[in-house]
């Protein structure tokens, strides 16, 4: 596969046609890109679509399809995007997987508007995974999702916070984007349900550069009035959400270890969304992990995908997942129309054991996949809490040189 063949333009046949992941790609010249936790998740993504390429041309499919993975900045607008989804469309391509729920938001209304101007037939696919922002899928208008959802993520740790853990209030830490505040949101309702019992400040938005004075402040300023409420173990009855990724999610919950050491157990759970199952965004081991869940898809026949290693990471997965499934059902459609009716259906191709308990919402091309709460004993990586960036690992230069 070739992410910069210029025979790109010739490509016609669903058969042959290339696809384009858009995801993030860091500029290791600019120091910043290197820490920031948006070029730290494509990093990520990009290991997972490197080895979902080298995998497909491993099981005998050859070089059937072309992919290319043209790098998306920081901050790029709508219009922006559009145009370069139109750039590949004029190259041949039909099907974009794209990821980030920010760049998703951005291009979603400029995408439709696009696609109506192109035949039903040959009009653009746009395949979201990565993103769990709500309302990102529109089946009718060629946009799909595959990734688990901040409806499932985010319900199912506040009822399990709810539920099992007795919690009658909450309070969150949260990266400040679509995907930290539609999950802050949705957990701190699902929690209070028809509680009245209100946590002071309770939603707190934070980056890496200031998670440790965002926690400490919070501490300080508004951790005494749970002293002062009248209502006995107040803080034992109350769930810290973490949702994020990268140094964020990291640099937060070590500023928690801190206080929760000073406290001597003084809050009770710490639910942080599925993205704390990436090695280098977890914190170093503390007494603290045994009081922190995530959660994870579950198997269509029990149990959760991978057993250790990469899989255990939900970035990684997805990318790796989300690619070779639409390079199969892209070789087999007999055009961009087929390959929305088949999604739309469910008719997926068959996968190995680690097929997800998972169902598709025909309106909204969105596939609902369940979770189950895990604790550190499954989250908990061996090498984890150094710190260090994973870098992809790069194709060969026959497989796919990297576009200039």
């Amino acid at each position: 596969m070739n992410r910069s063949d210029p025979s790109l333009k010739n490509t016609q046949s669903d058969l042959t046609r290339p696809i384009c992941v858009l995801c993030p790609r860091a500029n290791t010249d600019i120091a910043k890109h290197r820490d920031d936790e948006y070029y730290q998740d494509g990093d990520i993504q990009e290991q997972g679509f490197f080895d979902a390429i080298r995998q497909w041309e491993a099981s005998g499919n050859g070089r059937s399809h072309h992919v290319v993975i043209p790098g998306v900045r920081q901050g790029q607008t709508g219009e922006q995007l559009v145009k370069l989804l139109q750039f590949y469309y004029a190259l041949g391509v039909r099907y974009f997987i794209m990821t980030m729920s920010e760049n998703l938001t951005n291009v979603k209304e400029r995408f439709i508007e696009w696609r109506k101007t192109c035949d039903i037939d040959d009009a653009p696919v746009l395949i979201a995974t990565i993103a769990s922002a709500p309302g990102l899928a529109r089946i009718a208008d060629g946009i799909v999702r595959y990734y688990v959802r901040t409806e499932e993520e985010a319900k199912t740790l506040g009822e399990f916070c709810r539920e099992k853990e007795k919690c009658a209030c909450a309070i969150s830490f949260y990266l400040d984007n679509p995907y930290g505040k539609a999950t802050s949101k949705l957990f701190l309702e699902t929690v209070r349900n028809k509680s009245d019992v209100a946590a002071p400040n309770c939603e707190n938005p934070v980056t890496a550069d200031d998670a440790a004075e965002i926690v400490n402040i919070w501490f300080k300023e508004y951790y005494p009035a749970f002293q002062r409420q009248e209502i006995p173990d107040l803080m034992q009855r109350t769930a810290i959400l973490v949702a994020g990724y990268g140094r964020m999610l990291r640099e937060t919950l070590s500023a928690l270890s801190l206080k929760y050491a000073e406290k001597s157990g003084g809050f009770k759970i710490i639910a942080c969304t599925s993205t704390l199952t990436q090695a280098a965004w977890q914190p170093k081991p503390s007494e603290m992990d045994r009081i922190i869940f995530t959660v994870r898809p579950n198997q269509a026949r029990g149990g959760s995908p991978g057993g250790g290693g990469l899989d255990r990471d939900l970035v990684y997965h997805f990318a790796k997942r989300t690619l070779l499934r639409v390079l199969a059902m892209a070789k087999d459609a007999k055009s961009t129309k087929a390959f929305l009716d088949r999604w739309s259906l469910g008719q997926f191709p068959e996968e190995d054991d680690s097929a997800l308990d998972e169902s598709v919402e025909s309106i909204t091309g969105d596939i609902a996949i369940k979770v189950e709460v895990i604790n550190n004993t499954r989250w908990r990586h061996k090498d984890s809490g150094s710190g260090a960036p994973m870098r992809p690992r790069r194709l060969s230069k026959d497989s796919a040189a990297r576009p200039k």
